[in-house]
């Protein structure tokens, strides 16, 4: 794209970062008065002195509206996770959950549909689509009872306190639907693909030419792919602006089989397999060479009282560190996909951290490992059929994935876990993510919410119970192995001798 048309495309982002604050600022409004949020414009781009057209103003309403509804789903989960693992009577809960299903947390007088059962009781109806076989005498309407609705807007708002509501008024990407931008393909020339970009000037469009992309030829060849209704514009912090086309592919179909595994995920080791194999083990040391670079630059801006985000060099700098986690999660990932005999993957809800590095650091590779990981996993669901589950990770950095012995002296080094009961031994890691495989379907720990302490103390009270079923030995007193060998041979459980090498791709 030449200077030219880079200057006549410029305003348009100017605009729309102007207007989307006030657009999402509606829809929190009408959430916070108990209004149903409307996918569809509700204001004019007049009432908000804009200069955009009003097909303009409905994609910026599409933007907003796919922020906040993505926002409110984040919050829907939270609350849920919330409810599980309060000690709520079961009546109490069901009705907090129908309420945060419906995100409807601020609506005034609401009322709930429930079925009258033979014997008087009252349970969840079924779907409307499916009520025909029932009568309507079975379906009463009955308002939720004020102290209920009080505790959904008391959650809610502890919920909105750990995910902060969009900021849209830094956007340095926007997306044009096909009114504004649409796409005109001309096979055999040198620039196959166009976007006629309209302007903030009536009757003056932008052409932009698109020059031939493998990959873009590569997503469009595959059965039932066809290209989205809309196209995203990217501005650079050097002002340079590009064009991207959206590709809708359909989603491939889950794999058959029970083969899932578990993956524990952190700084130090990137991730580490149920199976024995770990995955970017030199990952901390490239981290701890930028993180010596970052330091020293913002104790730098600190002395001359220069605000961080302000520093060209220090948006470089957070951009190579994000764009270096971003990678090695996707390569890494990607690896694992290419196992055709992985159906599934179960991962622990946490995130990147490591003691060795500065805060600053650990703040940005957290952010950016979540977001990551969470757009990959859904990523490999659409691309390669494998399905994620999210579990419960208190204490599986302690507990034994064989007797369910849990103690934090079992794993005294980083690298290293030894059980003080039956003498496992083998990568921390390694055993963290056979813990984290053996969760996927364990009901009784996934409903315990392991960010409060409550949720933890409940976790660790099911472990303690399992683990004496199985083992009558007194651990009150021990505090060495139950035999000092080295080379992992235990008297007591002789077939546990398993000093494992990992396997190192």
């Amino acid at each position: 794209m030449n200077q030219g048309k880079a200057n006549d495309l410029a305003p348009l982002f100017d605009a729309y970062r102007a207007v989307l604050p006030a657009v999402i600022a509606t829809m929190r409004t009408d959430l916070l008065r108990g209004n149903p949020v409307s996918s569809w414009p509700t204001v004019k781009p007049a009432d908000f002195a804009s200069p955009l057209s009003g097909r303009h103003f409905k994609s910026v309403w599409n933007m907003a509206y796919a922020a906040f509804d993505a926002w409110r789903a984040t919050l829907k989960d939270t609350v849920r996770a919330t409810i599980t693992g309060s000690s709520l009577d079961e009546d109490t809960r069901t009705v907090l959950y129908r309420v945060n299903r419906a995100g409807a947390w601020h609506v005034p007088g609401l009322h709930l549909d429930w079925q009258v059962t033979d014997t008087g009781e009252l349970v969840v109806p079924p779907p409307k689509n499916k009520r025909k076989e029932f009568e309507a005498a079975t379906i009463v309407s009955l308002p939720v009872d004020p102290q209920t609705m009080f505790l959904a807007r008391h959650i809610v708002a502890h919920a909105r306190t750990r995910h902060p509501f969009p900021n849209l008024s830094r956007v340095h990407t926007i997306k044009l639907d096909s009114p504004v931008a649409p796409i005109h393909h001309r096979p055999g020339s040198l620039f196959p693909w166009w976007v006629r970009v309209s302007t903030l000037h009536a009757g003056k469009p932008v052409w932009v030419p698109l020059t031939r992309n493998p990959r873009l030829d590569t997503w469009l060849g595959q059965p039932g792919a066809v290209l989205a209704g809309n196209v995203q514009l990217h501005q650079g912090t050097d002002g340079q602006i590009g064009v991207s086309l959206v590709v809708k592919a359909p989603n491939v179909t889950e794999r058959d089989g029970e083969h899932y595994l578990g993956l524990d995920w952190g700084a130090c080791v990137l991730f580490a397999t149920s199976d024995g194999r770990l995955y970017g083990r030199r990952m901390l040391t490239r981290l701890r060479e930028l993180d010596a670079v970052l330091t020293a630059h913002t104790a730098d801006l600190n002395r001359r009282h220069i605000k961080w985000k302000t520093d060209r060099y220090y948006r470089v700098l957070h951009a190579k560190i994000t764009g270096y986690v971003t990678n090695e999660v996707g390569r890494v990932l990607n690896l694992i996909a290419n196992d055709t005999t992985v159906t599934g993957l179960v991962v622990e809800k946490l995130d990147f951290r490591h003691g060795g590095l500065s805060k600053t650091m650990n703040r940005i590779i957290s952010i950016a490992g979540r977001a990551t990981v969470k757009k990959k996993l859904d990523r490999l669901t659409e691309t390669h059929g494998i399905t994620h589950t999210g579990v419960q990770s208190a204490y599986t950095s302690q507990q034994c994935s064989h007797c369910h012995y849990t103690h934090k002296s079992n794993r005294r080094t980083r690298d290293r876990f030894r059980c003080k009961c039956c003498g496992l031994s083998l990568h921390a890691d390694i055993n963290g993510a056979r813990c984290i495989q053996a969760r996927r379907s364990d009901q009784e720990i996934n409903t315990s919410n392991g960010a409060y302490k409550s949720g933890r103390d409940a976790i660790l009270r099911t472990l303690t119970t399992r683990h004496t079923q199985t083992c009558h030995r007194d651990h009150t007193q021990r505090t060495r192995p139950l035999t000092g060998r080295r080379d992992g041979q235990d008297q007591h459980n002789p077939a546990l001798a398993t000093t494992a090498s990992p396997k190192i791709p």
